[in-house]
């Protein structure tokens, strides 16, 4: 009994040893901010929040470690992208937030730790500070403030044209040198009392009134152009009275300039979206031209001439809608051959008929295997683009509602061109959307056919249509067609 006793004694002691030294859950850590980052190949399993180091042995990325030279120093901590065993890509930010620490102190300091990938606010032997503690869970880091001077034994009048070589933080085969131009006299450069980045250039000559030169000047950019002279082009900020944000787009061409400040009298200036006038007076009003969000490639074109707005309300419906439709009455269509159509006749009869039925009126099929065809012409619209499809739209109904009369619609088209002979055109038209079959007797059904723009001519033009239900398609039901009608795109008519 004893034994079993002190048995489980010491398995739950083992328990709570190996729960003490179990890893941290790195998984706790967030990504706030990401300044600066690089990616890596990682040399082991790597988490977000543990400082990494790159070894010089194979240049993959490992856990730093202040306690161990060849894993330091840090070169930045472990992101979001994280990797879940070696040779897979993981993300170092160099400067950056990130939280879920505990217990910190805010505004000290944080060190590469003498424990593998670790944060620690007390400096150990070998001291790389990383960042600084923003409150008791998060950390600024910055990883490009390291310098070993370990090597550097003396400050003073440096000789030779490239007298400071960088190494970096690995040592390789890569280095970076400050060079400098012979001088011809006495020259100074001022480091500046600010923190930054030193702004490179690809002009070895670049300097004040030196062809070419873009140079700082008190509150602006200060630019040569290709001749050295007394003229420059300086880029300059009206004093801000609240913080201002300039985007350049991602685009080629000419920055076009406001005519005044925004809101000044005569002043025209850029909006979402839209181009605004203030008018002869500062004040609350403007003028603001927009536009709908376009479908297609629009062009308004501004004619060569005085006009008034108030002219363009006479082409209002033009210019708010480019949708047009062109009615084929019912009244046009005769039979293909030319013959009138006649009232309608049931019986096993191809040909159509009128039909005058109660509220409503058309020309009617029989329940025939092969109908014959209608045929009527209609003259292209002025307005109409022949580089936009036109839709045939029918509005028709049976008399049942048998589910295999799906009926479709043959149509068959043709272009009667000016300057081309009347029958030399191909057939361009097909075969419509299909009605529902079993929809209730008498439902009225629209169907559609699109002929392609490639095969619409433009004004002056005459355009033939035959129709028919598709051979095979009324087996039971007649059919009737009571609307037919085009839908076109309109073109800009010139003056």
């Amino acid at each position: 009994m004893n034994y079993r006793r002190h048995f489980l004694r010491g398995l739950i002691l083992a328990s709570l040893i190996l729960a003490f030294l179990a890893p941290h859950a790195w998984g706790a850590y967030n990504v706030k901010k990401t300044w600066i980052r690089v990616k890596a190949t990682a040399g082991e399993a790597l988490d977000t929040g543990e400082l990494v180091c790159i070894k010089d042995s194979d240049g993959y990325a490992y856990q730093a470690d202040a306690n161990d030279s060849d894993l330091r120093p840090a070169i930045g901590v472990v992101g979001s992208k994280t990797a879940s065993a070696s040779g897979k890509t993981v993300e170092i930010i160099i400067t950056g937030k990130l939280s879920g620490w505990s217990s910190l102190t805010e505004g000290q300091l944080g060190y590469l730790s003498e424990t593998a990938a670790a944060v620690t606010q007390s400096a150990p032997t070998w001291s790389q500070p990383v960042g600084i503690a923003l409150s008791t869970t998060e950390y600024f880091f910055d990883f490009c403030n390291y310098f070993d001077s370990s090597s550097l034994t003396a400050l003073g009048t440096l000789s030779g044209a490239t007298p400071i070589i960088l190494e970096g933080a690995t040592a390789d085969a890569y280095e970076t040198t400050i060079s400098v131009t012979d001088p011809t006299a006495d020259r100074t450069v001022t480091v500046a009392d600010g923190s930054g980045t030193v702004m490179l250039s690809s002009l070895a000559t670049n300097a004040p009134d030196a062809a070419n030169a873009v140079t700082g000047a008190s509150n602006g950019l200060v630019y040569e152009g290709s001749t050295a002279n007394d003229y420059e082009t300086t880029v300059s900020a009206t004093d801000p009275t609240a913080d201002r944000t300039v985007t350049i787009p991602n685009d080629s061409g000419t920055i076009c300039l406001a005519i005044g400040a925004d809101d000044a009298a005569n002043a025209a200036w850029f909006a979402n979206n839209a181009l605004v006038f203030e008018g002869s007076s500062a004040d609350a009003h403007e003028t603001t031209f927009s536009v709908t969000n376009p479908t297609a490639d629009r062009t308004i074109t501004v004619p060569n001439e005085d006009v008034a707005l108030e002219n363009i309300a006479d082409h209002e419906t033009h210019i708010t809608t480019t949708q047009a439709f062109l009615n084929l009455p019912m009244g046009a269509w005769t039979e293909q051959d030319g013959t009138a159509i006649a009232d309608f006749s049931a019986g096993d009869s191809t040909v159509p008929g009128w039909e005058a039925a109660t509220e409503t009126h058309g020309i009617r099929w029989n329940n025939h295997g092969t109908p014959d065809p209608i045929s009527c012409s209609v003259p292209i619209p002025p307005d109409l683009d022949s580089s936009a499809d036109v839709v045939v739209h029918i509005m028709a109904a049976k008399t049942g509602n048998t589910l295999g009369d799906a009926v479709t619609w043959t149509i068959e088209a043709f272009n009667n061109a000016d300057g081309a002979l009347y029958d030399a055109d191909t057939d361009f038209g097909g075969t419509s959307s299909a009605m529902t079959g079993n929809a209730t007797a008498k439902t009225c059904q629209e169907e559609t056919l699109t002929l392609a723009a490639a095969n619409v001519a433009g004004s002056p033009c005459v355009l033939t249509l035959t129709l028919q239900p598709t051979d095979g398609t009324l087996g039971t039901d007649d059919v009737i067609v009571m609307g037919v009608w085009l839908e076109y795109t309109r073109a800009e008519l010139g003056s």
